[in-house]
């Protein structure tokens, strides 16, 4: 008596959202490691970890702004730009002072949000369309900034272990992305914002009737994957010491990748931050999996995009059923 049948428990586990992808982790993870031994080692699980650190914290981002109805193309600009301007701000305008350079950078990306929000929602054109062209604009911006050519970042080892480096050998990117998940997820899932987040990428009509500012609620989604993007933009900036002019160019389909093979709907109204971290997991699993066994790099993208097809057919099953 009291413990649960285990015919229940397979009944209830298609339930789950993150049923799915908790099971495309263990896989991949069990086939890689089996092809190569060097896969399963500590170095290699922290450059994993690494890997899935800061695509996960603008995957979450991606999970706000795609639950509340909205996608915004432009988030992969707005890190590599904010990353530049964080590493030119050190050089030019407040060397040595690094919080400084972090605040005012951090305050670029949230108004690059802003403006992709104003835009899309005082316009009603499709955040597709305008989040296309500012893709472009900010990506521009970037290269002006720096010339085309690499900034290196001005900092002490103590402010690059703190920021982007290690931690007793722990990368504390990780550190951050799970603040930065516990933060969302409370958001999300305990908050009557989260809930207004919902409903608006649900039912848009429903949730005005209610009294919901769904503009308002838009407004900060962009907001919030702009600050992401951007803080995740000078982490890695900070860690590698240098910010690259073409720093995000594969950022795009990663994030959106993983958010949507970790459970968020691209319809809106249904996201996971715990799914989209996975999913980034996931996408760091292949990404190194496939160069630790030396398969050529070409073939990454069709191992993440079959990757993408089956778990949104997963996740498509696992809501028609919830």
């Amino acid at each position: 008596m009291g413990q649960p049948k285990k015919g229940v428990l397979l009944t209830r586990l298609p339930q789950i959202r993150e049923a799915g992808i908790v099971g495309a982790v263990a896989v991949v993870y069990v086939a890689l490691s089996t092809l190569s031994p060097a896969f399963r080692t500590y170095s290699n699980a922290m450059v994993i970890l690494t890997m899935t650190s800061y695509v996960a914290i603008v995957a979450i981002g991606a999970t706000m702004i795609l639950t509340c109805g909205e996608i915004d193309l432009s988030f992969g600009s707005i890190y590599g730009l904010t990353g530049m301007v964080f590493a030119y701000l050190l050089q030019e305008a407040v060397p040595g002072n690094i919080s400084a350079a972090i605040l005012m950078a951090t305050m670029v990306a949230a108004g690059c949000g802003v403006l992709n929000g104003a835009m899309t929602l005082y316009s009603r054109v499709p955040s597709f369309i305008i989040t296309l062209g500012t893709m472009l604009a900010f990506g521009s911006a970037t290269l002006i900034i720096s010339n085309a050519w690499p900034i290196l970042v001005s900092q002490t080892e103590l402010e690059r272990n703190l920021i982007g480096g290690d931690i007793g050998g722990f990368p504390v990117m990780v550190i951050w992305m799970m603040i930065v998940a516990v933060t969302f997820w409370i958001i999300l899932e305990k908050t009557r914002l989260g809930n207004w987040i919902s409903a608006t990428g649900d039912k848009l009509w429903a949730a005005q009737a209610a009294g919901v500012n769904t503009n308002l609620v838009k407004l900060v989604c962009f907001v919030f994957l702009a600050v992401l993007s951007g803080l995740a933009g000078i982490m890695n900036s900070s860690r590698l010491g240098v910010s690259s002019p073409i720093g995000g160019s594969s950022l795009l389909f990663d994030a959106i990748g993983a958010s949507i093979v970790g459970g968020t709907s691209l319809t809106g109204g249904s996201g996971t931050i715990i799914g989209s971290i996975l999913g980034a997991l996931l996408i760091a699993e292949i990404n190194d999996g496939l160069s630790v066994i030396g398969v050529p790099t070409f073939w990454y993208n069709g191992f993440v995009g079959s990757a993408i097809v089956v778990a949104s057919i997963i996740n498509t099953v696992i809501r028609r059923r919830m």
